[in-house]
């Protein structure tokens, strides 16, 4: 997680909500059928059932929940990221890492996905479990039936001499033999994972929710990868001003949160995530150089202020954006993504930021999506 600068306020506010969250009920349930034409049931949390739970607490404690959704395009894939930010009336706040997935191919897939990513970030950063991951399945082949299930009620306590008993019971398990229930290696073990992309084991030692996987993908991860050594040769002072003399302004002019064009920017030039005073000097002046490059091309490409959207645009895309909201039960924000993904528009440029052009196609694009298919 990335916390604000100064975080006294946030970490009170923090704990005391931690201390009241409790782990909601199920609210959902869904029915699978399988590639193979077999059936299954499970109940879960969902998105809403989520909110629902810490919303009060968090209004107590003078917190608010946002939640940022956007895709990127890494040599020629794209993905689909969700981040999760938790901020404080005081201006502080923490929020995770961007969760990336491949992004689905079809509209209502890619709708689902984002959905489930927000409910698994948020659970991730709430730590609460919402059983069962698997609410996805249309990115993974398999048809569904979705269900709201109205009796809701408050959480539930935990079952903490339950939750003893289970650890004691993981902990005499051989990690190899644990089985990944989602995602892109579902199905499989860990010991197989580790064969064939052993990269995916630090991914599940960061995110996975169930406990026992991620301890055990954590000790997984760490027989592969030897201690580093400790970084010598750090940024100085000089050095870091010039980053953030070239970095803020140009998040200002891409219309981007400085910490997303920062994490992307460090995925660009190939140099694993870290804190920017964690950076070598060489890391240093290489990010800053990458992104003294990608701010005078963007100052080349800037539109001229003749070309920008006109607010009749403006009007017409909120308008076709909340229609379609309605029409495909698509988040809003999870339409102008897959919108502008189709039509290969940067992420990250927002509405009024669009050029008339790209309006015009946004518009007649998402005017034309089809309806959310009523489940039988």
């Amino acid at each position: 997680m990335i916390f604000s600068e100064s975080n006294a306020n946030i970490a009170g506010a923090l704990a005391r909500s931690w201390a009241a969250i409790q782990t909601p009920k199920h609210n959902a349930k869904v029915q699978v059928v399988t590639k193979k034409g077999g059936k299954y049931t499970f109940e879960y949390t969902d998105l809403n059932g989520i909110l629902d739970a810490v919303r009060p607490i968090f209004i107590e404690n003078k917190l608010t929940i946002m939640q940022n959704s956007y895709s990127v395009v890494e040599n020629g894939h794209t993905s689909a990221c969700v981040e999760t930010m938790f901020l404080h009336e005081s201006g502080e706040y923490v929020k995770s890492f961007p969760l990336k997935f491949p992004a689905a191919e079809s509209m209502q897939d890619f709708g689902g996905q984002i959905t489930y990513m927000k409910r698994y970030s948020l659970a991730a950063m709430l730590g609460i479990s919402t059983e069962k991951d698997d609410d996805a399945n249309g990115s993974s082949g398999n048809d569904y039936q979705y269900s709201r299930n109205n009796s809701y009620s408050q959480p539930s306590s935990y079952p903490s001499a339950q939750n003893a008993q289970q650890n004691r019971q993981e902990s005499s398990i051989d990690p190899l033999k644990i089985t990944v229930p989602f995602g892109p290696h579902k199905g499989k073990t860990l010991g197989q994972i580790q064969q064939e992309e052993p990269n995916y084991l630090g991914w599940l030692a960061e995110n996975a929710q169930r406990q026992d996987l991620k301890n055990a993908a954590k000790m997984l991860a760490g027989q592969m990868q030897p201690q580093q050594p400790a970084p010598v040769g750090l940024v100085d002072a000089p050095t870091m001003q010039r980053l953030t003399n070239v970095l803020i302004p140009l998040s200002e002019i891409k219309k981007m949160d400085p910490d997303i064009l920062y994490n992307i920017s460090l995925q660009k030039i190939k140099v694993p995530y870290k804190q920017s005073n964690q950076l070598t000097m060489p890391e240093a002046n290489l990010l800053i150089d990458y992104l003294e490059q990608v701010s005078k091309i963007t100052e080349g490409q800037m539109p001229n202020s003749k070309n920008l959207i006109t607010d009749a645009q403006l009007k017409a895309l909120k308008t076709a954006l909340n229609a379609a909201a309605t029409r495909t039960k698509m988040d809003k924000t999870a339409v102008a993504d897959y919108a502008k993904m189709t039509l290969r528009i940067p992420a990250e440029v927002e509405s009024k930021a669009l050029t008339r052009e790209q309006a015009s196609k946004m518009i007649d694009f998402i005017n034309k999506l089809p309806a959310a298919q009523q489940a039988k």
